[in-house]
């Protein structure tokens, strides 16, 4: 009888075939691997950084997730608490066992569908916000306190109410001082640095004096600032207001500033402020809209003649000869560039080489400052 297996190998044998056993298939397979040329394998690999090495300009990466604990311990008790519908967050205030408020969160459908309404007219308040979340002092609600009421009276639905007044029950004690100091502010017309912010109502006109001059605008927002440099406080107020850029009119933003003071001032002392404060907020938009509209009639390119003395100073051979005064008849060209720059550097520029060659300096800024005097008052 034939053996298969020796035909097999006599066939090997014939054809120069040479069988290898498991370890040196294994074997020659990592070699294959490495000869395999940079960049090209067919493969994504993923690398997860772990802690920095010794350097701190390096990263170790190893090809095994790590498994952080308190990762997962955060994501599950996010998960929980977004499940309340007002989350209250608290911060450490310093002594034993004192905290105060941090935020307030809504996560309520139902409380977030009427605060809709509460703010409605009110820019600086981004309901739709993906996380709903509200800051001491809570100016918004102090500006809009007596909406936020009126809408708990008219709601019908039990859920809806019961986390409403889930929010008031919070609000109610973070707002005291706050309902203090506005009363304050209207009986006396006074109030300190710290407290002024809760006059100034996103959505309504306030004034700004600056150079002498009397400027109107309509608050977006109003936020404290601390400066890194001296460490002094102060409020920056983002308003729209009436420009042309030479080409269009419209509405720009702007920004205004209000310093720290210490004490109590007078809110119309100040450089910025209500215009509803005013004792004659009436008489002042009138004003403004007078100014207004000269300001809409000297839009773009003006000619105009100027025919009197100007004073004509001659150099030659860099010698200086006394100034003399001649009859001069030129054509001038003003522009209005900006109602809210600097008056004297940008307001109303003039443009006219050849009558510059032949007036003074000092008598071409009297002019020019004459007529933003008027332009202004």
């Amino acid at each position: 009888m034939v053996d298969p297996l020796a035909v097999l190998q006599s066939w090997n044998e014939l054809l120069g075939v040479v069988e290898k056993s498991p370890s040196e298939e294994a074997e020659e397979g990592d070699q294959q691997e490495t000869d395999i040329s940079f960049g090209q394998r067919s493969e994504i690999k993923s690398l997860y950084a772990a802690n920095t090495s010794a350097r701190d300009c390096c990263i170790n990466w190893n090809e095994e997730k790590p498994y952080r604990e308190d990762t997962e311990i955060a994501r599950t008790a996010k998960a929980e608490r977004e499940n309340y519908a007002i989350v209250h967050k608290m911060v450490a205030k310093g002594g034993e066992d004192e905290w105060e408020t941090f935020s307030i969160d809504v996560n309520s459908p139902a409380v977030r569908k009427r605060l809709s309404t509460v703010f409605a007219d009110y820019p600086a308040a981004d309901i739709a916000a993906l996380d709903l979340s509200f800051k001491p002092p809570f100016v918004p609600f102090v500006h809009r306190w007596d909406k936020f009421l009126q809408i708990q009276q008219e709601e019908k639905s039990v859920v809806a109410l019961s986390h409403l007044k889930l929010l008031q029950q919070l609000l109610d004690s973070e707002l005291k001082e706050s309902f203090r100091a506005m009363e304050h502010l209207k009986r006396t017309g006074f109030t300190t640095f710290s407290k002024a912010i809760l006059a100034f109502v996103p959505g309504e006109t306030i004034v700004h004096t600056a150079e002498g001059s009397i400027s109107a605008g309509i608050l977006r927002q109003i936020d404290l600032r601390t400066s890194p440099h001296n460490n002094t406080k102060y409020y920056v107020l983002k308003v729209d207001v009436v420009d042309w850029n030479g080409h269009t009119t419209g509405v720009k933003s702007d920004t205004w500033l209000l310093n720290e003071y210490e004490g109590n001032k007078r809110l119309t002392d100040l450089d910025t402020s209500p215009l509803k404060a005013h004792s004659d907020p009436e008489k002042i938009r009138l004003r403004l809209i007078k100014r207004g509209r000269l300001f809409e009639q000297l839009r773009g390119q003006h000619f105009k003649t100027y025919t009197r003395k100007a004073i004509y100073t001659e150099t030659t051979n860099n010698l200086l000869y006394e100034p003399q005064k001649r009859k001069a008849t030129r054509p001038v060209c003003y522009f209005l560039l900006s109602m809210y720059s600097n008056p004297i550097d940008s307001v109303i520029r003039f443009q006219n080489a050849s009558l510059l060659m032949h007036m003074h300096t000092t008598s071409f800024k009297i002019c020019h400052i004459r007529f933003w005097h008027h332009l202004h008052r």
